[in-house]
């Protein structure tokens, strides 16, 4: 599992190191900028909780009577956490944005470092899309057969219900024709910049580009994530343009970036980490998709910058949904944000030979590749309709794409089960030399077909014979599962969840070293299947009804499982659990 390291709530992020060139700091491995100008985030409690909350919930405010407002410029506060959000930490709703027009940063982040009742203040990090030109036009999508989708059709297309919410920097020609039916109707822009800000640190404007005022419309200047959305998701036998992963799996457009002229006269993609946190915070509280691809990143903040982002990231996997980061264009032992974070699956890019692409940014906190060398996808609607890019940027939208058929395919999986399936299931390439993981590869290049392989539909009554599992199988059935010559290979890794019984007939077989978990508890459905009808289950005497479990001394194991039943069967361990985790 990703490791994120944790520092002090109260210590504030270093001054010294921040401020050598707080705004003018360029990073020429990312070609960008890596803070937004004029702003901080805060987190504030006690009575300057109460100050910033009433502040920013008016809309007459009269920054004169206020000498510390007055003397730093500060004109504008906002929330940094709006939707309402069951699955965040209350202290994240005392976190807020600052908006000022002092030049001096190192005076206001010093002030406010000083009092009592601030908990922490940094810098709002500006992130980048993941995308690296190409001009070579090729008429095929080498990718798909590379990552087995023909065969990965053949077991499940996806539903309409199982939605990935593609969290871009704009999405240009909504209306392009090989995916306007794809997009869903609902959609979001949470972009919000102060452009005068920017404009006075030496940036220009995009011609008609949408800066500020968030609302329903996400199409935007840039074109990347109409790109990135084609890849997961565009039409699919429609008998013309492209095929997307996703063959019937809808697209949330989030749009939470923007197109900018930097100092440098270069147009970049930038993304606010405050407009990310919202972007985020919008599809979690709505339950509004099931997958978040982000394809864009920069570097890891530092210390109390992460605790608003990877509260907003562990409140999206506390609800069920899988997020996919890709993990930079660096071409270096070092993964971006946010795919660094332990909450999000990182992809990066390999070539037609799965060979590690050489822009792919790699390293231990890597899950896996993807494609990501001459990408066919959508450009623009009427004239270069489709556009061949590279970038790990359109990596990670096929890793989300199989994600979303995988949850097709059983809903009910977690965030940290769909990882390990998408471990168990990656193709180990060359590069790796025999190995499980490396460091260019992570655990190999996804495979879609192996994956859904690894996940049956769920059934109401499912029945399992003369299987041998090496790897992993996880199985749902809404009423039982009965499994005869069953065997779990040595570190094998099963797991079973029924709705009333679970039953072990003769030939069933656990290895010592193999993993095999039994869960007694409601099963909802695929999304594809319209109904599941009843069939007569006569249980056996080696039936496990959910009522009748005989319980085993936990002395010896209360630290590893809790509160769970055990028995023995045929020297069989298994464990039943109410909620598996």
């Amino acid at each position: 599992m990703k490791q994120v390291r944790k520092s002090s709530l109260y210590n504030v992020i270093s001054i010294k190191v921040l401020l050598v060139t707080i705004i003018s700091v360029y990073c020429a491995a990312q070609n960008a900028y890596k803070y937004a100008p004029g702003q901080l985030i805060i987190r504030v409690k006690g009575d300057l909780y109460e100050k910033f909350y009433n502040y920013a919930n008016t809309t007459k405010r009269d920054n004169k009577t206020d000498s510390v407002f007055s003397k730093f410029g500060i004109y504008k506060i906002e929330k940094l956490h709006p939707y309402d959000n069951k699955f965040l930490k209350d202290e994240a709703y005392r976190s807020f944005i600052i908006y000022f027009t002092e030049k001096n940063i190192q005076s206001i982040l010093e002030y406010f470092s000083r009092q009592r009742d601030v908990e922490f203040v940094h810098p709002n990090y500006l992130f980048y899309t993941h995308i690296t030109p190409n001009d070579n036009k090729y008429s095929d999508q080498w990718y798909l057969p590379k990552v087995s989708m023909p065969g990965a059709w053949d077991i499940q297309k996806g539903c309409v219900d199982i939605k990935i919410a593609v969290i871009d920097a704009g999405f240009r020609k909504l209306n392009h024709g090989d995916i306007d039916d794809k997009f869903s109707s609902v959609r979001r822009d949470e972009t919000d910049i102060d452009i005068k800000a920017y404009i006075n640190y030496g940036y220009k404007r995009v011609w008609k580009e949408d800066y500020d005022n968030p609302d329903n419309n996400p199409k935007g200047k840039s074109f990347h994530g109409l790109r990135v959305a084609g890849i997961a998701g565009a039409e699919t036998d429609n008998v013309k343009g492209m095929a997307g992963i996703g063959w019937d799996i809808s697209i949330v457009p989030v749009r939470a970036g923007f197109k900018i002229k930097a100092p440098n006269k270069k147009k970049i993609e930038s993304f606010e980490l405050d407009d990310l946190i919202r972007a985020i915070d919008w599809v979690v509280s709505g339950n509004r998709a099931r997958v978040i691809n982000m394809s864009l990143g920069g570097s890891t903040p530092v210390g109390s910058a992460l605790i608003d982002f990877e509260n907003s990231l562990a409140a999206a996997n506390n609800a069920g949904i899988v997020v996919v980061a890709s993990s930079g264009n660096n071409g270096s032992n070092s993964i971006l944000y946010p795919a660094a974070s332990q909450h999000t699956i990182a992809v990066g890019a390999s070539d037609q030979n799965d060979n590690r692409a050489n822009f792919s940014s790699y390293g231990q906190k890597l899950d896996l590749v993807a494609p990501g060398v001459d990408m066919l996808t959508l450009n623009r609607r009427v004239v270069n309709k489709y556009k061949n890019v590279e970038g790990t940027s359109f990596s990670a939208p096929i890793v989300s794409g199989i994600v979303a058929l995988i949850l097709s395919q059983n809903p009910e999986l977690t965030p940290k089960q769909i990882r390990e399936i998408l471990h168990e299931s990656a193709d180990k390439v060359a590069g790796m030399g025999g190995k499980n993981f490396h460091n260019e590869y992570g655990y190999g290049r996804a495979n879609a077909r192996r994956a859904l392989e690894f996940v049956p539909k769920i059934k109401y009554n499912i029945s399992l014979n003369n299987m041998v599992i090496t790897d992993l199988h996880i199985v749902r059935a809404q009423n039982s599962i009965t499994a005869s010559n069953y065997s779990v290979d040595i570190g094998a890794k099963v797991d079973f969840k029924a709705g009333k019984s679970i039953t072990l007939k003769s030939g069933f077989w656990a290895k010592e070293g193999s993993h095999f978990h039994a869960y007694i508890g409601k099963v909802g459905k695929s999304c594809s299947t319209n109904r599941l009808s009843s069939i007569n289950n006569s249980q056996t005497n080696d039936t496990i009804p959910i009522n009748n479990l005989s319980k085993h001394n936990l002395a010896n194991n209360t630290d590893s499982i809790r509160k769970s039943d055990y028995f023995n069967h045929r020297r069989i361990e298994v464990s039943v659990f109410p909620n598996p985790v």
